[in-house]
């Protein structure tokens, strides 16, 4: 399951998976789901704020070490951690690539009928949309 995540948040320049912005996303859906903030998760694992901050953004590389530690300061399971099904990834930063990829998924395993439905409430979303920006 983990793997198959992975796949569908992709850099639209390289290709390359970004599990940074997964990993982040799901750091910080769970702090929040606890009531911590980044100082109260930084406490609890030995962590700076800052540090917490930037594993959330994405911007640093953390180290498996360092990601077991703020699972285990989130008191939770390994399995409930990389479940990205739940998690709350935020669309905006893995580009219209990753986000379609995110829709393929969810629409992976369904009946015809239901994605010839998605598909149709999406197009009439998007004419709705476009008629509402031209007049």
């Amino acid at each position: 399951m983990i793997a198959i995540a992975f796949l569908y948040a992709k850099d639209e320049v390289n290709g390359m998976a970004d599990l940074k912005i997964f990993l982040g996303d799901r750091i910080r859906q769970l702090r929040k789901l606890k009531g911590y903030t980044q100082a109260d998760l930084g406490d609890k694992c030995g962590m700076k704020a800052s540090y917490i901050g930037g594993a959330e953004r994405g911007s640093i590389n953390i180290s498996l070490d360092s990601l077991e530690r703020i699972i285990r300061a989130l008191d939770v399971n390994i399995e409930e951690f990389f479940q990205f099904d739940t998690a709350n990834v935020n669309a905006e930063r893995l580009g219209i690539a990753g986000t379609l990829e995110l829709h393929v998924k969810l629409l992976k395993g369904r009946e015809p009928d239901d994605v010839k439905l998605v598909h149709r409430i999406a197009k009439d979303m998007l004419e709705t949309f476009d008629r509402r920006m031209n007049t």
